[in-house]
């Protein structure tokens, strides 16, 4: 059975900075290869370094695959510490302070006229704005 991280837990760990796929790959990476209890110690290899940026799609000189491997084998070491951490009777949260929506409610109102809208507009046609074409047919 693969394992599949939560997108929350990837962020939690990684932090909000770290792109999704990279941070599942890492997760991933840590869950199915490392083998946590087999290993006495949390350094990665190159090897593992460069498979890992395989499954990313990124490339890597020699001195960024062990400046990584350096910085992974450091997260994942603290993965260890984590993972010795009694958390049985913590409640799983995605904030550490409680968050409450702080969004007006959606009341329909009329809409501004054309003109007033479209009066800073660089480029218009009639009642709209004019912008170049993105996508080819």
């Amino acid at each position: 059975m693969d394992y599949v991280p939560e997108q929350s837990q990837a962020s939690r760990v990684l932090g909000n900075d770290c792109p999704q796929h990279v941070a599942n790959a890492i997760i991933a990476l840590q869950a199915k290869h490392l083998h946590w209890e087999s290993r006495t110690e949390m350094k990665l290899s190159r090897e593992e370094v460069k498979h890992l940026a395989l499954l990313v799609h990124l490339g890597l000189s020699d001195e960024e695959v062990e400046r990584l491997r350096e910085q992974l084998s450091n997260i994942l070491e603290n993965f260890e510490i984590l993972q010795k951490v009694d958390t049985t009777d913590v409640e799983p949260t995605a904030h550490c302070i409680a968050l409450e929506n702080v969004l007006r409610d959606d009341v329909p109102a009329p809409s501004l006229p054309a003109d007033r809208v479209l009066a800073n507009a660089p480029n218009r046609e009639e009642d709209y704005l004019k912008v170049r074409a993105v996508l080819e047919q």
